[in-house]
């Protein structure tokens, strides 16, 4: 049944029909019309919709359908009916967040005939929240009933800045970093060694807390493939590889090394494997023979083996010259240094340089409290004469700025007498 609607401006080309329901589909035809009555050829009908309005409710039956690894996990859900959507049929939007950072949101947006569908880019054991609304052109549904999982443990991405150091005949030191993404917890790392000419292959495991590993039973002068992976309970990740060679069969190259007394009875020693950028022939392991100059008694430090590279001997007399020789050692090959000569520190001299720190750290606090008396004492003085400078009364400031007349006084002299009965008695 056609109704009509009259739209009295003939200027206008448009007009707005209110109280419809919501999202209703109408045929509507416009016809011009006169004096004489509406035009005689029928205008063209066109389908148009009443307005729309949030949907009615989200799809139900939203779960999650399969955990296909720690990084995606499929949801599934139940189509609406078409007649809840109150407007023009969109589709249906994802939300998802981590459970301690609900603030920060993911979007993901799905035609209207799908039923399911994978998300993915997630985080390995983490707690999630997902919601689901229908949607049409205008507005979103209220959202379903949330939904909460939690990824499992995956593995690992590559480990990060892997070095392989040839720093002998048979020894070569591998230094690596943890796995930017270990997607869980990291169990530990395999390390293989293949030697390229014989391809014999050896297999070894540490622990996650080690990032380091020293090999001194390979064969001398032999190229070989390093790898490292990582693991965690999810898998075993990729591995990252390396080819070097070993050095020939010889001494390790003479050692470089610092020492410096850090107090009367101890001495700190740093070796000096490699300059930072290039690494010597330096050894796996180094040692100090140290002694009193004027003694021929010799003691042996502890040995490190490399990465590390810090001896703190402590057996050592106050106020006392020492000489020191480091020791660079293969296996049984071992080089020696040059002397190095190193005075220990006195308590006396310790004392002295204490009192001096002592005494310039009071001159110090003494000039600040002096700076801050002063700082007060010229805010006192300010505040004080901003006081004085505004005391002044009410009616001589009118009369400098000339808001003041004799009227006003005059009114003012009958305020008194009227408000308190006061009379101002002239003078004789």
């Amino acid at each position: 049944m056609w109704r009509q609607f009259l739209v009295e401006d003939p200027l206008s080309n448009h007009t707005i029909i209110r109280e419809q329901p919501t999202f209703q589909e109408y045929q509507v035809q416009v016809r011009a019309a006169n004096s004489e009555g509406p035009s005689l050829i029928d205008p063209d009908i066109i389908v148009g919709y009443s307005g729309e309005d949030v949907p009615e409710v989200p799809p139900s039956d939203f779960h999650i359908s399969d955990l296909h690894n720690f990084s995606s996990v499929k949801l599934s859900w139940n189509s609406v009916d078409p007649k809840t959507v109150r407007g023009h049929f969109k589709g249906y939007k994802i939300v998802y967040w981590l459970k301690d950072k609900p603030y920060f949101t993911e979007v993901v947006q799905v035609d209207p005939g799908v039923t399911s569908h994978i998300i993915t880019n997630l985080e390995a054991i983490q707690n999630y929240t997902v919601v689901i609304h229908t949607i049409n052109s205008g507005y979103e549904s209220p959202p379903s009933e949330p939904v909460d999982f939690m990824t499992p443990e995956g593995a690992p991405s590559k480990v990060h800045n892997l070095r392989v150091i040839p720093v002998g005949a048979t020894t070569i030191l591998i230094l690596w970093e943890p796995p930017l993404r270990p997607n869980g917890i990291l169990r530990g790392y395999f390390i293989t060694f293949e030697n390229s000419t014989s391809r014999e292959i050896e297999e070894t495991y540490v622990y996650h807390r080690q990032q380091h590993y020293l090999n001194e039973l390979l064969v001398p002068d032999s190229p070989y493939t390093v790898s490292v992976w990582a693991e965690t309970n999810g898998g075993e990740g990729p591995k990252v590889t390396r080819h070097v060679k070993t050095y020939p069969l010889r001494p390790p190259d003479v050692p470089s090394f610092t020492a410096k007394s850090m107090s009367p009875n101890s001495i700190s020693v740093t070796w000096l494997p490699g300059n930072s950028t290039e690494w010597k022939m330096s050894g796996a392991s180094f040692y100090v023979n140290y002694s009193k100059t004027d003694s021929n008694i010799w003691k042996t430090s502890e040995s490190i083996f490399l990465p590390h590279t810090a001896i703190e001997i402590f057996d050592v007399e106050e106020d006392t010259e020492y000489e020191l020789i480091g020791v660079a050692k293969e296996r049984a090959l071992h080089t020696s240094s040059p002397s190095l000569y190193v005075y220990t520190l006195g308590r006396e001299k310790m004392s002295h340089i204490d009192q001096e720190n002592l005494q310039n750290s009071m001159w110090f606090i003494v000039l600040l409290v002096v700076l801050a008396i002063a700082l007060l004492i010229v805010l006192c003085m300010c505040c004080c004469a901003q006081k004085k400078s505004g005391k002044y009364p009410v009616k001589q400031k009118e009369i400098e700025h000339g808001m003041y007349s004799a009227e006003d006084d005059d009114e003012h002299k009958k305020f008194l007498e009227y408000q308190y009965g006061f009379k101002e008695v002239p003078s004789s």
